[in-house]
């Protein structure tokens, strides 16, 4: 799939793959198709995704409100 102004970067018709949660999932791994998911899962609000055990975060530079008291709580012992 080529988008103008974008990266060049084929996924054989597989479109479900440009939001995959763990890269690991992906028949080719380059820093092309890194970049490329990476690029619109932030663009759909999804800043976390794995490669395997790696989780890879990109900084939103704005409040998400995932941070609240009910998620924190979550992980508090």
């Amino acid at each position: 799939m080529d988008v103008p102004g974008d990266l060049p970067v084929s996924f054989s018709g597989a479109d479900e793959k440009l939001n995959c949660e763990d890269l690991t999932s992906l028949s080719q791994l380059t820093e092309e198709t890194i970049t490329r998911v990476l690029d619109n899962r932030f663009g759909q609000g999804e800043i976390y995704t794995y490669i395997g055990s790696i989780l890879i975060a990109v900084n939103p530079y704005k409040p998400t409100g995932i941070y609240n008291r009910e998620m924190r709580e979550k992980y508090v012992s």
